[in-house]
């Protein structure tokens, strides 16, 4: 039989002891899973586990549950979840050197420099970096690069994402 001490309803200790005191004070070492008087009195009792369902349901997973202590034994069971969301994705840093050598060999490094130079807080946040990061700021301005140079936004976006990325 196996043994738990409730902790929360997710959470139990299997850790028995070495050793013990008995009612009398005596000190008992070793096994103590045959002594289920000396378990209770450190607050071990009996665990019921029962078997995982067998298919969550899509986007749960299931997670086991314990009942505190009732009539003797602790009774583990199962609870369906939700699955946490995925990761954010990291995002992307783009070299400013690499956007403009980049630009500069597709031809369209003039049309760049004109349209950071055309508005002044996009030219203080070019002039203030190394490397720009794929945030909303530059969201906005991938549908104007776009259609000054003649691409489509997506085209922009595997265009940066294939030469300017900062870590390769």
């Amino acid at each position: 039989m196996k043994y738990a001490q409730y902790i929360s309803e997710t959470q139990i200790n299997t850790n028995i002891p070495r050793k013990a005191r008995d009612p009398e004070g005596r000190m008992i070492t070793g096994d103590l899973t045959n002594r289920p008087d000396i378990l209770r009195s450190l607050g071990f009792f009996p665990l019921s586990e029962t078997p995982v369902p067998q298919e969550p349901v899509e986007g749960h997973h299931y997670e086991k549950r314990y009942s505190p202590p009732e009539n003797d034994e602790i009774v583990q069971t199962w609870a369906s979840v939700e699955d946490p969301p995925p990761p954010p994705e990291p995002t992307k840093v783009y070299s400013k050197l690499k956007i403009l050598m980049a630009a500069d060999e597709a031809g369209f490094a003039e049309e760049l420099m004109d349209m950071i130079e055309a508005d002044r807080k996009t030219k203080y946040i070019w002039d203030a970096s190394n490397t720009i990061e794929d945030n909303e700021l530059l969201s906005e301005y991938i549908p104007a690069v776009a259609a000054a140079i003649g691409r489509t936004e997506a085209e922009v976006r595997a265009f940066l994402d294939e030469k300017c990325l900062a870590d390769r």
